[in-house]
């Protein structure tokens, strides 16, 4: 159903081998076929039984799964080219934590791809709280504003398209500050302990290396 637009948005992240991304809220893995090879991936669901879905879509060395929630990434600052936010921020209870951790951990002038159904900035209509009734017994929020959530986030949208009909938006932004240090003091962080986060199919030492030393470059799948 989303085929065309996770397309589109991943030829607008221009993902090159040797890249890093993270996939906020994986879930089966639909995203893992429309991503290049060479590039490292890392993919982070709170639920288990998705992230093994996920491992069973694509095995390889490149590729991590992180059991953890997307709210409070267990990754380092500024440490991914690309982030993806693919059907999440609709879904998830802080929309807003999710894009501030999404900034974070992404390198200065990384990408941040959004594939969602946002309010329109003009306002919401009675239809549409109509079918947000409907919406939310499915865990999804239709009313949510893009605006609202990258409120004061350094980030520039630099590309947006409509999809499924117009319904959907299929958006390209990049963080604009530069100054690491900055950013990271914004969003107050502190590292999370081992019991808020661990590894799926990927072995525990190629993890303390991605996770553990800012410096080191993200080699999530064990490989060498």
């Amino acid at each position: 159903m989303y085929s065309a637009a996770r397309r589109a948005s991943f030829r607008e992240l221009q993902l090159l081998p040797g890249d890093s991304v993270l996939i906020a809220g994986i879930g089966t893995g639909l995203d893992l076929p429309h991503i290049p090879a060479g590039v490292t991936i890392v993919g982070v669901d709170a639920n288990p039984w998705m992230l093994q879905r996920a491992r069973n879509v694509r095995r390889n060395p490149t590729i991590g799964l992180v059991l953890g929630d997307a709210q409070s990434l267990p990754c380092a600052n500024a440490r991914f080219d690309a982030i993806v936010l693919h059907l999440i921020l609709s879904v998830a209870a802080d929309p807003t934590a999710v894009f501030r951790e999404a900034v974070r951990v992404a390198r200065p002038g990384g990408k941040i791809a959004v594939i969602e159904q946002f309010a329109p900035e003009t306002g919401i209509g009675w239809a549409r709280r109509g079918l947000n009734r409907l919406a939310r017994l499915g865990g999804t929020d239709i009313t949510r504003r893009l605006p609202t959530i990258i409120a004061g986030q350094p980030v520039e949208v630099r590309n947006e398209v409509p999809a499924l009909l117009c319904t959907y938006r299929v958006i390209t932004m990049q963080r604009t500050e530069t100054d690491a240090a900055a950013i990271c003091r914004s969003a107050y962080w502190q590292w999370p302990t081992r019991k808020r986060w661990r590894s799926q199919g990927a072995t525990d030492g190629a993890f303390e290396e991605f996770f553990d030393r800012p410096t080191a470059h993200a080699r999530a799948g064990g490989a060498r």
